[in-house]
């Protein structure tokens, strides 16, 4: 259960994500001109926490790799997702000039592009078996 000095905890750490600008503006529906201290006179307290988990749920789902999506290191290389380990850990990315490394997720992040036709080639090689 919740204690009221939680609930406090909540609502301040609540307002440094709104004050540090952690949310994008435009995420919160402002009008041109007007500056982050907006948030707080157009949401209570819930409303404003509740539209920081959805903006946080948005940044896990877009951060999430998936077979055919290209991705990228810290060293430079680039690739796309070929597979993905069962515990979600380690990928196998093909590297343009095809051959393939499998390392930790977490040294990858998503460049934005997305090969729907890696998925659909590794499907059609699974049903031939």
């Amino acid at each position: 259960m919740k204690t009221y000095e939680d609930g406090l905890n909540e609502a301040w750490e609540a307002a440094r994500t709104v004050v540090d600008c952690k949310v994008p503006f435009d995420f919160w529906e402002l009008s041109s001109g007007q500056s982050m201290l907006a948030v707080f006179r157009r949401y209570s307290v819930k409303e404003a926490i509740e539209k920081i988990r959805e903006y946080e749920e948005e940044q896990k789902k877009a951060a999430e790799i998936k077979i055919g999506d290209e991705v990228t290191d810290n060293d430079g290389w680039k690739g796309v997702v070929t597979w993905i380990s069962p515990d979600g850990e380690y990928l196998v990315v093909t590297l343009q000039d095809g051959s393939a490394l499998r390392w930790e997720k977490e040294h990858f992040k998503k460049t934005g592009r997305h090969f729907p036709q890696i998925a659909e080639v590794l499907k059609q090689l699974q049903e031939e078996e």
